[in-house]
């Protein structure tokens, strides 16, 4: 079983276009359909004293009432220390990811794993990882309300 982190801190976009939500019994960050800005959700974990073995990445989970549609998004993160600017810290992107959602897939938890290797961050034991979830507007097609589930693993 691979370690798992969840966010100890969670910050929502003033935008509204992200806020606390479900769908059907999955609670999250809830992403509202059709999409009309890029949006930040800000999060930070707290990495074990003793880093996990493995690589570490991004579980990010989505549902939806969708049988047709993709989600976009782009996680910028970093490691951060103790004694370290929290706040002005650089976050390097790791890239537009996807998550499609096709006939049958209605309700089901989509599962994808971003592995944390973009250059210029890194994580130690007792970080604060930093994580700038931005949900695209480019190339967003989901027309409902999609409901995101991030965590931090080590596999």
């Amino acid at each position: 079983m691979a370690a798992e982190v969840f966010p100890i801190s969670v910050q929502y976009p003033a935008n509204g276009n992200v806020v606390p939500g479900f769908i059907t019994t999955t609670q999250g960050h809830k992403v509202v359909a059709s999409l009309g800005a890029d949006s930040d959700l800000r999060l930070e974990f707290q990495v074990p004293p003793a880093l996990p073995s493995g690589t570490a990445k991004l579980r990010v989970r989505a549902k939806a009432n969708l049988a047709t549609g993709a989600v976009k998004f782009n996680p910028k993160w970093n490691g951060v220390a103790a004694e370290e600017d929290i706040d002005t810290t650089t976050l390097n992107a790791e890239g537009t990811q996807t998550i499609s959602f096709t006939t049958g897939d209605e309700n089901d938890l989509k599962e994808l794993k971003v592995t944390l290797d973009s250059a210029g961050s890194s994580i130690a034991a007792e970080d604060r990882v930093v994580v700038n979830f931005t949900f695209e507007t480019t190339g967003w097609t989901a027309a409902g309300p999609v409901v995101f589930q991030v965590s931090l693993i080590w596999e």
